[in-house]
């Protein structure tokens, strides 16, 4: 770990595993993902209203197709880390819109489902100027994730799932895999032909652009961070995931509390 470690207690909690409901880096994750959804669902309730005039017909189709993706996409990630989650299908622009009670977890998987479905109708390649943004592979392979989760936790529909699960992966087309695996982590090698669906990160905060990331805010130049190198990260975060995997199946909760 870096020198200057025990300056980042929230991190320092995950790295050993010592946290709990309050750690912070927790309270952020919700936040940031219901304000990608909030995003989401102005568009759509916008976009959706504009005239012919305003946007074209082709252009409209994949702005909501993208905007259905992510609001899948965001939910998905909630719902991978909180048992229940509430579902957000509807731009709020009233206080009294924001009581509502979290969804059954079956009912939120139906709603992913659907969402990453409408995803598919966007394009499969993206021109240079938008590489990043979402493409039908994309939404065709986070729809088989769902399907394949979906049929770990609903053990009597677990054939039904997996088979949707093929039948969405058949659809991922135009990747290979790469030979170096590690060039995909260390910043040698963006957007490459394995990439289904990379998230794009900047120095400038022109635009909006939000410099640090949400998974390692304290990422800077060649992988290095404030806690560990990057090798080590990914060693930390494969075994962290190994250690819930073995308590899922032990019976074990591994969810996290709603802020």
């Amino acid at each position: 770990m870096g020198a200057d470690v025990r300056n980042y207690p929230n991190w320092v909690q995950l790295y050993d595993f010592s946290y709990n409901n309050g750690n912070s880096q927790f309270s952020i994750f919700w936040k940031l993902y219901y304000r990608g959804i909030s995003f989401c669902n102005q568009i759509i309730d916008k976009v959706g209203n504009m005239s012919d005039k305003q946007l074209n017909d082709t252009d409209r189709k994949q702005l909501l197709a993208e905007a259905h993706f992510l609001r899948g996409f965001y939910h998905m990630q909630i719902l991978l880390n909180w048992e229940k989650i509430i579902i957000r299908d509807k731009y709020i622009t009233s206080t009294s819109q924001l009581s509502k009670a979290p969804s059954e977890r079956v009912d939120a998987w139906d709603f992913v489902i659907a969402e990453l479905k409408a995803g598919t109708e966007l394009s499969s390649t993206r021109v240079n100027e938008q590489v990043g943004r979402a493409t039908s592979g994309a939404a065709y392979a986070y729809l088989g994730y769902a399907y394949l989760t979906m049929a770990a936790e609903q053990a009597d529909k677990k054939t039904e799932y997996l088979n949707e699960a093929v039948k969405a992966f058949d659809n991922v087309k135009g990747y290979s895999l790469e030979s170096d695996f590690a060039s995909m982590f260390n910043g040698s090698n963006k957007n490459c032909k394995e990439s289904i669906f990379e998230i794009q990160f900047t120095l400038s905060t022109a635009n909006g652009a939000n410099y640090s990331t949400q998974m390692h805010p304290d990422l800077h130049h060649e992988g290095e961070t404030d806690l560990c190198h990057h090798q080590t990260l990914l060693l930390n975060l494969y075994w962290h995931l190994h250690c819930e995997r073995e308590q899922a199946d032990a019976g074990e909760s591994v969810y996290h509390r709603r802020p």
